[in-house]
């Protein structure tokens, strides 16, 4: 078989680029390559970078922030109105130079929801008239500060129990994405495949057609066969001169099909072959199960759904209400010289508690919380069906994959027969012992039957990768699924 596609590649290169090569291409080779290179993989990896630094982003908010924030410089000159001890206004031409600085550490509390944060600054005001300049500095040397919902959803602590799980649920859609990419790249192997075996047979067949066609005239000179047989030959030739243009358009479609999804350059034509079907025993469903149950995303995505609305319900909860605590406690410092405006401190409190309540709202409030609680049931009901239906999945996937196996072993040797009952047609036809009808009929179960095997052997990959996407487990060993994540998120 291998043989007789370079006949054909080798033919068709007078009609490609002069620089094209000819190599073999396997299919492992077409799932590294997707996996590595193609588009597909590249946007898994993106998306999982993502989800990692919003991980990273999450995780930092139960750190302590340092900041620094001044003003360098605000200047303002203008008339401003004033009113002096007798009770007279007038306008005050005023130059104003002002400087301040702020070096702040602020703490998220994630036990309660509040904050607390420790904080230096130093302010100074100068001011420039026409008589002598003046400056003020004011130090607060050290204050504490305090801010503390009392009613509110402590939002710290609910990010803190869905990102660890969103993240985990981006890691195993990363590796689903992957299998995937995967599936896809096995398909349009298979389509070139499918595509180059096509046009493998209609090239044969036209060859065939030829010879039976020359041998049919001479038959028809020496009055062995009728006209109606002659012409009917001479119409398969010409149908299958037409079906092996169009087999030709199609094929090279396929390879640049497959070349553009690997990143390939499109110069290169690939003979893909037969790949070997696994050498492995029946699975079991309880064995996939058990794997898809603990590896896949839907059990972290169920989690994650669930903890949402919950967090719904309480931000709705906490909202009926609204207590807000703030307190502040430190010294400060004035003078108009820097270093006395650090001695002789003043105590400086504040303590400010702000309150909410709604006396009449018409049922508002209420009603954002029964929507909330209900909102909550409707999600735990679809996500029961949806763990049904992934249960029932994969049922039928291992089902259909077990069967598979069978149904791949009657197709090869379904192929086998409809070859060497063409052979052997073609024998008889020579012999005037068959019709052109029925040479036809064992042509065409011929090349269905070739076709058919290619079809059943993708199938059982197709099922082979499904059930590799829902496990997230390798049956074979040979491609670990997880090891590559740490790399990926850290580039």
């Amino acid at each position: 078989m291998v043989k007789k596609i370079y006949v054909i590649i080798f033919g068709l290169l007078f009609v490609l680029p002069t620089r094209a090569t000819v190599r073999d291409f396997r299919m492992q080779e077409a799932i590294l390559l997707a996996r590595t290179q193609s588009v597909s993989a590249a946007t898994s990896r993106n998306q999982l970078r993502a989800a990692y630094w919003r991980y990273v982003a999450n995780r930092a908010t139960l750190l302590p922030e340092v900041s620094f924030a001044s003003t360098l410089p605000d200047f303002k000159s203008g008339y401003n109105l004033q009113q002096n001890s007798q009770g007279h206004y007038d306008f005050i031409r005023t130059n104003v130079m002002r400087l301040s600085g702020e070096l702040s550490v602020v703490q998220n509390i994630p036990w309660t929801g509040g904050t607390i944060g420790l904080l230096t600054s130093l302010e100074r005001v100068a001011t420039y008239g026409s008589s002598r300049s003046q400056q003020q500095f004011l130090s607060v040397p050290v204050s504490l500060t305090l801010t503390q919902p009392i009613f509110g959803v402590n939002t710290f602590k609910w990010e803190n129990k869905i990102e660890p799980i969103r993240y985990k649920e981006a890691q195993q859609n990363y590796m689903n994405e992957v299998e995937q990419t995967t599936r896809e790249a096995i398909k349009r192997y298979f389509d070139l495949l499918i595509a180059q075996e096509t046009l493998s047979s209609s090239q044969q067949n036209e060859v065939n057609a030829q010879k039976l066609y020359e041998i049919a005239k001479v038959r028809r000179q020496n009055g062995e066969i009728s006209l109606n047989d002659e012409r009917r030959l001479q119409l398969n030739l010409l149908q299958a001169v037409s079906a092996r243009t169009s087999d030709e358009t199609n094929w090279r479609a396929q390879l640049f099909r497959l070349q553009s999804y690997l990143g390939l350059a499109s110069g290169d034509t690939l003979v893909a072959s037969l790949p070997e079907m696994i050498k492995h025993n029946p699975m079991q469903f309880d064995e996939v199960y058990s794997y898809a149950t603990t590896n896949h995303s839907l059990q972290r995505y169920v989690a994650r759904r669930r903890l949402e609305a919950d967090y719904a319900v309480a931000k709705a909860k906490g909202q009926r209400y609204g207590i807000d605590l703030f307190a502040s406690v430190g010294y400060t410092g004035k003078d108009e010289t820097l270093g006395k405006s650090y001695e002789n401190l003043i105590d400086n409190q504040t303590v400010r508690i702000g309150v909410r309540v709604p006396i009449l709202d018409w049922g508002k409030r209420k009603g954002d919380v029964k929507t909330a609680e209900w909102n909550r049931e409707v999600v735990e009901t679809q996500l029961q069906r949806e763990i049904q239906s992934f249960e029932q999945d994969i049922y039928i996937l291992v089902e259909r994959y077990n069967n598979q196996q069978f149904q791949l072993q009657v197709a090869e040797q379904s192929d086998s027969i409809a070859q060497l009952r063409y052979q052997t047609s073609i024998e008889v036809f020579l012999l005037g012992k068959i019709g052109v009808l029925e040479l036809n009929d064992a042509q065409q179960s011929k090349d269905n039957a070739r076709i058919a095997r290619i079809r059943q052997l993708w199938q059982f990959w197709d099922y082979f990768y499904r059930i590799r996407a829902l496990t997230l487990h390798d049956f074979t060993g040979s491609l670990p699924l997880d090891n590559e994540i740490e790399e990926i998120v850290r580039r």
